[in-house]
């Protein structure tokens, strides 16, 4: 009987010391990163977070990307608890003594924290369009609905053709499971803003006449420091050196006069005037808008000087024939009264 106690006593040690693991399953949820904005816009003094603009070939320009966490709450991923026994025979003799049982809990779990860690966040060239600085690499913690963004600076080539192009934009993470690999639209549109010719005289003199000239910007997005500067050693301008109009938007017109007289009563130039603006922090000037006169030639003027000297003259010869006559006539009439 002894023995049977002891066998049972020594099996229920054995049963007791093994491992008991109770599994507690959940959803694992990795950390999901999305790119929630981009903005693409001429480079300039205020970094654009709004709006995209088109660049015009060989602009400086700005992408800025937010990437953002989406993930709102954390995975409880797989628990797992661990329970021990532990028995005890008092006093160690064997067959005899009283036995004692202890239990111990232990729980461990792999559940995610919901952050992510950026490796690295890079833009690429392509075409005609090529980044400026390089990846942004070992960044940091990306937590749970947290944002960061990320400017890159690009430079379009003089000759690029008007369109759409694709940069990629490529985003690893600590987990191979949460990235990025898409593009970014960067638009190019060579389209210049205008100057069309409202109003002038035919010719000019030394006294002025207006030239009034409409600004037209035809651009998808609105420009800025725009100024009409006028042209041609022959003539005064006034405003002399230029007009400044400033800020015009999209689709918007500016109208500008400027009075404007020849130096001399001889020309044979013409007046000319250019649109000097910014897309962005980029200068551009338009190609010049030239105001066609009827030129003042020094023939002309030497002609007009001839027919002047030809009255003069005449008048000259008509003065000297009404003397004579009139001395004729007083020299008869005396000779009339000494008879």
């Amino acid at each position: 009987m002894r023995i049977s106690v002891k066998l049972a006593s020594i099996c229920l040690m054995l049963v007791l010391l093994l491992t008991i693991t109770t599994p507690a399953f959940a959803a694992t949820t990795n950390p999901v990163l999305s790119v929630t904005g981009t903005t693409v816009a001429p480079v300039a003094s205020v970094t654009p977070t709004t709006a995209t603009a088109p660049l015009m070939p060989g602009d400086t320009g700005t992408v800025v990307v937010t990437l953002t966490n989406t993930l709102k709450s954390p995975g409880t991923g797989n628990t797992t608890v661990i329970t021990e026994s532990h028995q005890n025979v008092y006093p160690p003799t064997a067959g005899s003594g009283i036995t004692t049982t202890r239990q111990t809990q232990t729980s461990s779990s792999d559940g995610s924290s919901g952050a992510c860690e950026l490796k690295f966040v890079n833009l690429l060239s392509e075409g005609p369009i090529h980044v400026q600085n390089a990846a942004y690499t070992d960044v940091g913690y990306l937590g749970l609905g947290d944002s960061a963004q990320f400017q890159f600076t690009i430079k379009v080539d003089d000759s690029a053709a008007d369109g759409k192009y694709y940069l990629p934009l490529k985003v690893k993470t600590d987990n191979d499971e949460c990235y990025v690999n898409q593009v970014v639209p960067v638009v190019i549109d060579s389209t210049q803003p205008r100057l069309v010719l409202n109003d002038a005289p035919s010719k000019l003199g030394t006294s002025r006449g207006n030239i009034i000239i409409d600004v037209v910007n035809y651009r998808s997005s609105g420009i800025n420091s725009a100024s009409v500067i006028p042209e041609g050693a022959e003539f005064t301008f006034k405003p002399r050196a230029e007009y400044t109009v400033g800020s015009i938007g999209a689709g918007e017109m500016y109208t500008v006069t400027f009075e404007t007289s020849s130096k001399n009563a001889t020309y044979t130039g013409n007046p000319s005037f250019v649109l000097k603006y910014k897309n962005g922090d980029n200068w551009h000037q338009t190609a010049p808008l030239v105001v066609g006169m009827e030129p003042k030639t020094d023939a002309a003027a030497a002609g007009n000087g001839g027919g002047d000297n030809t009255l003069l003259i005449l008048g000259g010869v008509i003065l000297v024939v009404l003397v004579l006559i009139g001395g004729v006539y007083l020299f008869m009439r005396s000779q009339r009264s000494k008879k």
